[in-house]
């Protein structure tokens, strides 16, 4: 819970001790211990804790999955307090450039959960992700991507989930399709009913403002240093922002208003 919240106030491991002793009594009461972790507590709680437990975690901060869900999948680069030196050919000397790492993600359009992601170096191409992020969704109504995931295989993977693929059709893709029904199906639909795919594709820009809304609520760099850190800092964002999500989700029920308001 301390990483947890270590996070999403933004804080150094001796800034989240000190808010924690701010409000001493409040949480020895809330989670009914005797004393409260100190910093180096809370940063040997980074050292254990593992990917696994992360995962299990996120899966708890929303509701069980429904067959008519509606997907949206994409990826962002999140810069690291790291530099790595490249020899620059044009002014023929080493050069140092921040690093940054990749996180792939899958949202519910409707709820704006964060239902699964995969974390990769920033060379890894989109593609061959999708599979990975989609291991733990058994049921789809429909899948929006841009088109770095355009493949007959993720159309087929969509189509298995009972879902209908909307990536986005590059100019020269072809109906063939090549033991993909779904491949055909879709990009048949963009041919002949360019408007209504482009008005179920546009939904996509939801994952935009996830995006958006991760880097300016907690910080588009990475604090950790050592690269098993800066995966683990980055899944805890996850679980922030799903908890955000959820707070919003709940308020909204509590006033009776929708969550979004349709244009």
């Amino acid at each position: 819970m301390c990483l947890i919240l270590k996070i999403f106030w933004c804080s150094t491991f001796d800034g989240v001790e000190a808010k924690l002793k701010a409000n001493k009594e409040f949480l020895l009461k809330l989670w009914n211990v005797d004393r409260l972790p100190t910093h180096s507590v809370i940063h040997e709680a980074m050292n254990l804790v593992t990917m696994k437990q992360i995962r299990r975690i996120i899966r708890k901060t929303f509701r069980k999955l429904g067959k008519k869900l509606c997907a949206a999948t994409d990826s962002t680069g999140m810069s690291t307090r790291n530099s790595s030196l490249w020899f620059d050919i044009r002014i023929k000397r080493k050069n140092s450039k921040k690093d940054c790492i990749k996180i792939h993600i899958i949202i519910d359009i409707n709820q704006g959960y964060i239902l699964d992601y995969h974390i990769t170096n920033h060379k890894k191409n989109d593609c061959p992700i999708l599979e990975k992020i989609l291991r733990n969704i058994k049921y789809l109504r429909k899948l929006v991507a841009d088109a770095g995931y355009l493949s007959r295989k993720n159309c087929t993977l969509v189509g298995e989930r009972g879902g209908k693929p909307y990536i986005a059709v590059k100019s020269n893709s072809t109906p063939k399709s090549k033991g993909s029904k779904e491949w055909k199906v879709m990009v048949d639909c963009f041919i002949k009913h360019k408007g209504g795919f482009k008005k179920a594709y546009n939904c996509r820009s939801i994952i935009e403002s996830v995006f958006s809304s991760m880097k300016r609520r907690w910080n588009s760099t990475l604090r950790s240093l050592k690269k098993w850190y800066q995966r683990k800092e980055l899944a805890i964002k996850v679980i922030c922002y799903n908890i955000k999500e959820f707070l919003y989700n709940w308020r909204a029920g509590q006033l009776g208003i929708p969550r979004w308001k349709k244009s």
